[in-house]
């Protein structure tokens, strides 16, 4: 039974799965072995061929290696490790807010407002569809999701709007023009 420890919902191990690719033989790896490679010992200690070029799936356990193949995992329980879960996306918010920091650092706050919403006018459709992506994760290792959902619904809120067909998909060169036709549109929504 795959599942997270304390937890009796059911996931299959594709999808909480890591996916990386073996750049090298496994052969060519020193000291040092990440874990995508132990996995790929694990699957040729299984009789599994595992050349450079593979992907590797993998989740992350409790247990000696602290990863099993996904094709092993299908047919073995195990236990999955949240805290390595939450420790990457942990990481990967820390590097998105760091990035976040330095174009706020480097720029005006109205600047930085100012692209967002441009941008956002024009990418709302395809932000909206990365927060799916995110909701679903976070759902996955056991984490609500409520300010993802927030955030795609705003997304999905802008996309419906169609500034992308208004602008043809070109970022508008001033966010005053974005605000315009939201009020615009608002307006004649509510039959102003």
């Amino acid at each position: 039974m795959d599942r997270l420890e304390g937890k009796s919902e059911e996931y299959t191990p594709e999808d909480l799965a890591f996916r990386v690719q073996m750049t090298k033989g496994l052969e060519q790896y020193g000291k040092t072995i990440p874990q995508h490679v132990r996995a790929a010992l694990i699957l040729k200690d299984a009789g599994y061929d595992v050349p450079a070029g593979t992907i590797v799936e993998y989740v992350k356990t409790k247990g000696n290696e602290g990863v099993l193949p996904v094709q092993i995992a299908r047919e073995q329980g195990f236990w999955l490790d949240k805290d390595k879960y939450i420790d990457t996306l942990r990481s990967v918010f820390e590097q998105v807010l760091d990035s976040a920091s330095e174009v706020i650092a480097r720029e005006s706050l109205k600047g930085f407002i100012g692209d967002s919403i441009t941008s956002t006018a024009i990418h709302a459709k395809r932000r909206a569809k990365e927060m799916e992506e995110a909701i679903e994760t976070l759902d996955n290792v056991g984490i609500n999701p409520v300010m993802s959902i927030g955030t795609k619904e705003i997304f999905e809120e802008i996309a419906s709007l169609g500034l992308d067909e208004i602008f043809q998909g070109q970022v508008p060169d001033s966010f005053h023009k974005v605000l315009e036709i939201i009020a615009e549109r608002i307006s004649s929504d509510r039959g102003d």
